[in-house]
């Protein structure tokens, strides 16, 4: 049997156990009492633990980004001077009777449709439809 396949083999017997089992597994690995939490918590932290111990755990590299999150307050240092410049473009998507539309919105009252522009995503919709549509609507948009 592999190592893979012992793995494999811990992870099933993991789902298969009942509470008590899990909790005394985790005392075993973790060497503590689990904390009163539910069986699908424990489940995935065994599962974790059983997959750290066959695959490697976390890299140093990461572990030391890690570490500067949170000596930073969740702000990354920047580790090199080029500072890639960030754009936010949101981008609409619809499939109508087979063909593919991506409008892009250039501002808060202006999208484009095929290099042409529209004062909303209902005269969008018009344009792909032909018929009268709410923008938010026709493009599945909840916000």
């Amino acid at each position: 049997m592999t190592d893979y396949e012992r793995m494999k083999s811990k992870i099933t017997k993991i789902e298969n156990m009942a509470y008590p089992e899990l909790c005394a597994m985790f005392a075993e690995l973790f060497n503590g009492a689990a904390c009163p939490t539910n069986s699908r918590t424990l489940r995935n932290r065994l599962i974790y633990k059983v997959q750290e111990m066959h695959l490697g755990g976390i890299t140093t590299s990461d572990m030391q980004l890690l570490m500067s999150l949170i000596e930073n307050d969740g702000i990354p240092q920047k580790q090199s001077s080029a500072t890639p410049e960030v754009t936010s473009v949101i981008h609409y998507v619809r499939e109508w009777k087979g063909k593919k539309y991506d409008v892009t919105e250039v501002s808060e009252k202006c999208y484009e449709l095929d290099g042409k522009q529209y004062k909303s995503l209902s005269a969008v919709a018009r344009a792909i439809t032909g018929t009268r549509w709410n923008g938010k609507l026709f493009f599945g948009v909840t916000r």
